[in-house]
Order: structure tokens, then sequence, then C-alpha cells
């Protein structure tokens, strides 16, 4: 599954239930983790493996692709699912807004989700990479699609 914000004239956000590309090759930071959080309850201590990692704010939007081990991974509307734990347990990258109470994972312009990368295992492999606003006009191939 892959979802993209357009910005500029005709700005919109494109959702795909096919295989997303592969992260660029040049993220700024990727990390394998065994296992991760399955809902999105306030109090847990998210990765460790990114805790003492700067606040990515260089860039006003960000790309982040998920590939979850698992093949069952349930990828839904609402803040209770595994994808959206995994994105609450980025908090660090992404810094954080209204007096420190929220995440500022709004500024993912570009969202990769695979499921099933290695089912016999249930971790999940994250990238994050910068995606310049200036970047995002809406393709014409898309603009088509809702012409």
């Amino acid at each position: 599954m892959s979802a993209r914000l357009y910005l500029g004239e005709h700005p919109g956000i494109l959702i795909q239930d096919v295989p997303p590309e592969a992260p660029p090759s040049e993220t700024i930071r990727s990390f394998y983790a065994t296992s991760h959080s399955e809902s999105s309850e306030t109090g847990r201590l998210g990765f460790t493996e990114i805790a003492d990692d700067p606040v990515h704010s260089e860039h006003e939007g960000l790309g982040l692709a998920l590939d979850f081990d698992r093949s069952d991974i349930p990828i839904k509307d609402g803040f209770y699912g595994p994808t959206e734990a995994v994105i609450d347990d980025l908090g660090p990258w992404f810094g954080t807004y209204r007096s420190g109470t929220l995440h500022a994972d709004h500024r993912v312009r570009d969202l990769r989700i695979t499921r099933g990368a290695n089912p016999d295992r249930a971790g999940v492999r994250v990238a994050l990479w910068y995606v310049p606003d200036a970047e995002l006009p809406t393709p014409a191939d898309v603009l088509d699609l809702i012409d």
C-alpha cells in the first residue's frame, strides 16, 4: 500500500493498493526492529533504536517506509492498529507540536507499507527520507485519474 500527498495547484492524496516502490537508496535513517507495538497506547517507550536520534526537521516533508514481516498486519483507518502504533513510536524523528503533546507525523508526505516481508518473523524494517515540498506537484498521470 502506498499513499502520497501532493501539493501545489491540485493538492490531494493518492492511496493505492499496489506494492510500493522501495525507499530511495539515500535515506536519513533506517533500522530493523525484531518486534513492534501492536496498538497505540500512551506511555509506551517506543523504539530504543532511535531514542537518542535527533528530530529530522531540516525539511518540511518526510518519506516513510514500513516493511512488516507478518503478512496479516491490518492496514486500516483509525489510531489503534500496528501501523499507527509504529508511526507513534517514531516520535523522536518527527518532533512534536501543540506544547509537545502530539507527534508531528503530519509531515509524512510519502508513506509506503509492505506486508509479508519475512512471514517467519514479527519485526518491521523502517526507513525515513526527506521529501521536499517542491518535489510534490501532482503528476499528470494522477491528474488524469481525477478528471
